[in-house]
C-alpha cells in the first residue's frame, strides 16, 4: 500500500470521526432533496423555468451545495487544525511529504463529492422523475472542474491563518448576501467591527 493510499484511508477515517461534517456533507444533501421533492408544487413544470420543475433545478443546486460544504467548511478547518497542532511540520520530517496530504485530501474529497452526486441524482431520478443529464461526459467534466475549483478555494481559506481565521474565511465564502454578516461574526479575521 502506497503512502498516498494510506494517507487517503487515514484522512477518510478522520473525516468520519467528525459527526457534524458527516451529517452536513453526506446526509443533509439527500435529506434536503427529499424534503424539497415532497413539496407538490416543486414537482410541477414551470413555464418560467423552460418547462422544468423547481426540483429539477434544486437537484443541481443541492449537488453544488454538497461540494461547497465539503470544500469550504470541512477542508479548511481540518487543514488549519493540522497546521495549528504542527502535524504538517512533523509530517515534513518523515519520508512522506506534506504534498501527499494535499493529494490524500483531494482524492478523499473528490470521491465523496462524486458519491454524493450519484446518490442525489439517483434519488432525484427515482423518486421525483428528475431527468439525468443528457451528455454524461460533459456533465462529469463540468462536475470535476467544479469540485477542483471549490477545493482550491477551500485550500486558500485553509491557508488564511489559524483555525479561527480559516473558519471565518470559509464562512465568508459560504455566506450569501442578506443571510448574515461574517465581518460582524468574526471581527478580528474578517476586518469588521463587533459593534
Amino acid at each position: 500500500m502506497s503512502a498516498l493510499s494510506r494517507l487517503t484511508l487515514t484522512e477518510t477515517k478522520l473525516f468520519f470521526r467528525e459527526p457534524p461534517a458527516v451529517f452536513f456533507v453526506l446526509v443533509f444533501p439527500p435529506l434536503l432533496l427529499v424534503i424539497l421533492g415532497l413539496v407538490p408544487s416543486f414537482r410541477e413544470a414551470e413555464p418560467d423555468l423552460g418547462g422544468a420543475s423547481p426540483i429539477d433545478i434544486y437537484t443541481q443546486i443541492i449537488i453544488t451545495m454538497a461540494i461547497a460544504m465539503l470544500a469550504l467548511n470541512a477542508l479548511p478547518q481540518s487543514f488549519a487544525t493540522y497546521r495549528e497542532k504542527g502535524i504538517l511540520r512533523r509530517l515534513a520530517t518523515t519520508p512522506v511529504r506534506p504534498a501527499a496530504m494535499l493529494g490524500a485530501q483531494l482524492l478523499m474529497c473528490t470521491a465523496m463529492a462524486f458519491g454524493i452526486m450519484v446518490v442525489v441524482l439517483v434519488i432525484a431520478n427515482a423518486a421525483f422523475d428528475v431527468p439525468l443529464p443528457d451528455n454524461i461526459p460533459a456533465y462529469l467534466v463540468g462536475y470535476l472542474l467544479c469540485v477542483v475549483s471549490m477545493l482550491c478555494l477551500g485550500w486558500c481559506a485553509a491557508g488564511a491563518g489559524p483555525a479561527r481565521s480559516a473558519r471565518c474565511s470559509s464562512s465568508r465564502c459560504c455566506s450569501s448576501p442578506g443571510c448574515g454578516d461574517p465581518a460582524r461574526a468574526c471581527p478580528r479575521c474578517c476586518g469588521g467591527s463587533a459593534t
